[in-house]
């Protein structure tokens, strides 16, 4: 009995003090085998829900790329707010949101190789509401518009500080207008006539076959965005929709502009039966190149 005790407590000692083994589950992977396995290219997807923006921590650690998402979460922010009910009519009034990103400056863009906005998904938000559907809208254009005039200020100023002013226009020296143009309109031309980008991201690009002109209603405006009745379909029980993305080069847009305003052109040719506000997703990638 006691031989037996004695080679149970050597069995045991012996084995409490082998080597721990753990097999892990997944198989370990580089950087770049993660991003290649989201879309079977180097290219990092990332997704903002426009209902819970706060919360959503779109591109983690992922260097300049949150800088770059922040973007995009204005844009969804943008259609957050929006709220439709039948005041409006057939005309429904959304003003221009203005935003300035001077952090981009900071961004290496030899580090970010492409940006696309790949899918804009919006849906009725409060789909709880009688009557909840977005078949009253005829035409949704959005439009990007690089370095805006900031709307002027209707605040009266006295007669000693328009004296001030005048003698402060008097000394300014001239702004050096022409210049600012011409760099407004590379942007521009740089973004309608495709970008590289894209084709370093091969089918990322959505709707890529159903690009066609649209008439610009906004001069000097660059096209991000549409939705057709006559042409698109509703999803979702006429819940919701997935607006066309133009083909746009963000990355050099990015890299030359600071300031931008997001103009929406919403036509309607029926009255909402209830009051709306809109949610949705915005998904974008990133190409990133990690140097190394």
């Amino acid at each position: 009995m006691k031989n037996r005790l004695a080679l149970l407590s050597l069995l045991f000692l012996i084995l409490s003090c082998s080597e721990e083994s753990i097999k892990p589950a997944f198989e370990p992977k580089t950087f770049q085998e993660q991003q290649r396995s989201q879309q079977g290219t180097d290219a990092i997807q990332l997704s903002l829900n426009m209902e819970d923006l706060e919360v959503d921590e779109f591109g983690g650690e992922i260097g300049d790329v949150p800088v770059v998402g922040s973007v995009f979460q204005r844009l969804a922010g943008m259609f957050a707010d929006i709220s439709i009910d039948d005041e409006n009519g057939t005309e429904v009034v959304i003003e221009p949101t203005y935003f300035e990103f001077p952090e981009l400056e900071e961004v290496d863009f030899e580090y970010i190789k492409g940006v696309v906005l790949d899918k804009v998904h919006l849906r009725v938000a409060n789909d709880d509401v009688d009557g909840a559907s977005l078949s009253f809208i005829k035409r949704i254009e959005v439009y990007l518009n690089v370095d805006p005039e900031l709307p002027e200020e209707s605040d009266e100023t006295s007669e000693d500080e328009e004296e001030s002013e005048e003698v402060e226009e008097e000394t300014e020296l001239p702004i050096e207008e022409p210049e600012e143009q011409e760099l407004i309109v590379e942007i521009i031309e740089n973004a309608l006539h495709g970008s590289n980008d894209h084709k370093d991201l091969g089918n990322l690009t959505s709707n890529k076959e159903d690009e066609e002109e649209t008439e610009d209603s906004f001069r000097d405006s660059i096209l991000l965005l549409t939705y057709d009745k006559d042409r698109d379909t509703l999803g979702c029980l006429s819940k919701c929709l997935d607006m066309r993305v133009q083909k746009v080069n963000w990355r050099k847009i990015l890299m030359k502009a600071r300031s931008f305003s997001i103009e929406t052109k919403l036509v309607v040719d029926s009255v909402p039966k209830a009051k709306l506000e809109l949610g949705g997703e915005i998904k974008f990638s990133v190409l990133v190149n990690p140097g190394f």
